[in-house]
């Protein structure tokens, strides 16, 4: 990932651990690993998931890195300068798994903001679910994933697998409507 270039003159959260010089952070979770610089900034970021549901069935990733490692999760990341979130979860969608799909609408907004232990703001993201129209493709772990494969939406629902905050209601919100 490239270094940060910032203003100095830009107000900073104060990210405990962090070396800037060196470009290197302390482990954060899932939305911080979309893309370190975002640390760096005073506003909420804009991230985008793919949820994709076949039939009775829901494309998830596991993600490699800590510490949402081992987890079921949406393909998803950070929006691109210019590109929608519409656009961005489809095209994670393909880097993560190789599957191309369609967007279709915006399912919910999710924030995820993570704090220290003396109440300063870590990040802030604001994850866009964009539901997307499955077109083609066997879903495999690419980019930075370790495994893909579509669950039934029965064992999400269920917590038979172990997934990141807030996939439960996501797919709960989509496949009840």
């Amino acid at each position: 990932m490239a270094t940060a270039e910032i203003s100095p003159l830009a107000p900073m959260v104060r990210v405990p651990g962090a070396n800037p010089a060196t470009n290197n952070y302390p482990r954060l979770s899932f939305a911080a690993t979309l893309c370190k610089t975002h640390l760096m900034t005073n506003h909420p970021k804009l991230a985008a998931l793919a949820v994709v549901i076949r039939a009775d069935q829901v494309l998830l990733v596991k993600r490699r890195n800590e510490p949402d490692a081992g987890r079921w999760g949406f393909p998803g990341g950070h929006v691109d300068l210019g590109e929608t979130a519409m656009e961005a979860a489809v095209r994670e969608l393909y880097e993560e798994t190789g599957v191309t799909g369609q967007p279709r609408r915006y399912l919910t907004n999710v924030d995820v903001i993570e704090r220290d232990d003396e109440g300063a703001v870590r990040f802030h993201f604001l994850l866009a679910a964009v539901l997307c129209e499955y077109h083609v493709g066997e879903p495999v772990a690419r980019d930075d994933v370790s495994d893909a494969r579509w669950w039934p939406v029965a064992d999400v629902l269920s917590g038979k697998i172990e997934c990141s905050q807030h996939v439960d209601d996501i797919v709960e919100k989509q496949y009840s409507a």
